[in-house]
């Protein structure tokens, strides 16, 4: 039995038991599916989303930003059994309805098929710590993109302070359309 056999023999062994306690707290199902899910791929994440319509749960299967982890994430969703209350999906959508605080405006140059990004962030210091704003500021731009196009589509990301005459530069909200 392949590692991706394994994780749904176990999920779909424990559908129901997961979906009570997704209905329950969905924190402590994230918990259990991660933790059987680390036990056969490291590196890999699963997190539920409710579709709209009701009909079953998205079972959202990310490599956790890392690009490395893009085959283990599409071999996994390729073995998914049909399951009664759950659909696997390969990558983290973009979010719905984001508005990102503070004010950050955005320029990219195209190198082949991957940007490099400026982010001017309203309130950024020099001194800041980059370690925690580069973090949130990927997060960010995979919330706005979903992971798979973040990955694929985004070089390198740097940060400056937002300066008035970036102020006149388009909106992060706006980054979707432009690499289009």
């Amino acid at each position: 039995m392949t590692t991706e056999e394994q994780f749904w023999h176990w999920f779909q062994e424990h559908e129901t038991e997961l979906l009570a306690t997704l209905e329950t707290d969905a924190a402590a199902f994230t918990r259990r599916v991660n933790s059987w899910l680390g036990m056969t791929h490291p590196g890999l994440g699963c997190e539920p989303a409710a579709r709209p319509d009701g009909a079953y749960w998205n079972l959202y299967v990310t490599a956790r930003g890392v690009i490395e982890n893009f085959e283990a994430v599409d071999a996994l969703v390729a073995a998914a059994p049909v399951l009664a209350h759950f659909r696997a999906v390969a990558f983290l959508p973009p979010a719905e309805g984001l508005q990102p605080h503070p004010e950050v405006r955005f320029r990219h140059v195209m190198d082949d098929d991957r940007a490099s990004v400026t982010l001017f962030v309203d309130g950024y210091r020099e001194d800041d710590l980059d370690q925690r704003v580069t973090r949130d500021m990927h997060n960010l731009l995979s919330a706005l993109l979903g992971e798979y196009r973040c990955e694929t589509k985004i070089g390198a990301v740097d940060v400056e302070p937002l300066s008035e005459s970036a102020r006149n530069l388009p909106p992060i909200e706006q980054l979707p359309q432009a690499l289009k």
